[in-house]
């Protein structure tokens, strides 16, 4: 079980940031996410807060037919 690890977030040439998280986090028995849905990012007192989003699936099928 790994508890932390060191990242970075990184800088595309399209000015867009990606933040790496290691192989070694997301194989961790105990890692909370589903990769395949939609995650959700805040800040809260100091600290990034990522867990899986909550998106209502009426309102996720509208946002699609606009794209």
């Amino acid at each position: 079980m790994v508890l932390e690890a060191r990242t970075k977030i990184y800088r595309s040439k399209d000015n867009r940031h990606y933040l790496y998280v290691p192989m070694s986090i997301i194989k961790d028995s105990t890692f909370p996410l589903d990769l395949e849905k939609d995650l959700t990012i805040r800040i809260e007192d100091k600290r990034l807060i990522l867990e899986q989003a909550h998106v209502d699936t009426t309102r996720k099928r509208s946002l699609r037919e606009k794209l």
